[in-house]
């Protein structure tokens, strides 16, 4: 969806607006037979199924305004948002009556939020020009799931066991950053010009994990960890060009 509205000779309002959906279901069945060396055969069975689905809305905003001839002042907004769902599950079993299941499930979501406005002002009409932008940005999202297998052997040799995987895990991931830039140009004669610059920004961004794991069917003991980091960065620079028209 798009629109563009001129209120009146000195506003005018544009932007757009996205969305999407998508929801997708597979089944697989496979029956195998292996000839072995002995004229022994084994079989394997195996069902799978999945479903994936997402949702995905954004928007994009445009407001310009000029209150007269020598000065522009832009200010464009963006928003997005995501969602999204994710499970596979299996099942197997042989003739020799082993058995075994897996699932795994994943739920996640974020936001993006950015803004930017920019302003210009022309000071003479030799092309003296004063401009200047602020823009910055948040997010935010995470990601949460099990991943779960379990296998089951009817006849087991000395040592072995069953094996299982119990896995529960989330992440997430916050950011922020912004800029701020400065332009001065200065007309020099005959065509020429002089443009300094300034600009400064900052970016930073933090994760957290989170797992919980339990493994094998005997073992009682169950592991997690977290963690977090951060890794702002920050710049800023002047800068000096000549050119000419």
């Amino acid at each position: 969806l798009n629109f563009s509205k001129e209120f009146n000779p000195k506003l005018t309002v544009g932007g757009n607006l996205r969305y999407s959906h998508s929801d997708n279901d597979a089944i697989s069945k496979s029956n195998r037979q292996n000839i072995l060396p002995g004229d022994s055969t084994s079989f394997y069975n195996e069902n799978n199924s999945s479903n994936t689905r997402s949702d995905n809305v954004a928007a994009d905003l445009r407001m310009e305004w000029k209150p007269d001839s020598l000065t522009q002042i832009i200010f464009r907004p963006s928003f997005s948002y995501s969602n999204s769902h994710s499970r596979e599950g299996s099942t197997f079993n042989t003739l020799s009556g082993n058995i075994g299941e897996s699932d795994y499930l994943s739920d996640g979501s974020g936001y993006k939020l950015n803004a930017r406005l920019e302003f210009s002002r022309k000071l003479n009409s030799e092309g003296r020009v004063f401009s200047g932008s602020l823009s910055g940005g948040l997010s935010d999202s995470y990601n949460k799931g099990l991943n779960y297998s379990n296998t089951e052997y009817l006849m087991m040799a000395d040592g072995m066991d069953n094996e299982l995987v119990d896995q529960r895990f989330r992440y997430d991931n916050k950011g922020f950053n912004y800029r701020a830039y400065l332009s001065w140009v200065e007309p020099i004669g005959h065509n020429n010009f002089i443009q300094a610059t300034y600009s400064i920004r900052q970016n930073k961004e933090a994760k957290i994990t989170t797992c919980w794991t339990r493994l094998t069917a005997k073992a009682t003991a169950t592991t997690s960890s977290t963690s977090r980091s951060a890794s702002p960065s920050k710049l800023s620079g002047k800068n000096m060009t000549t050119r000419s028209v």
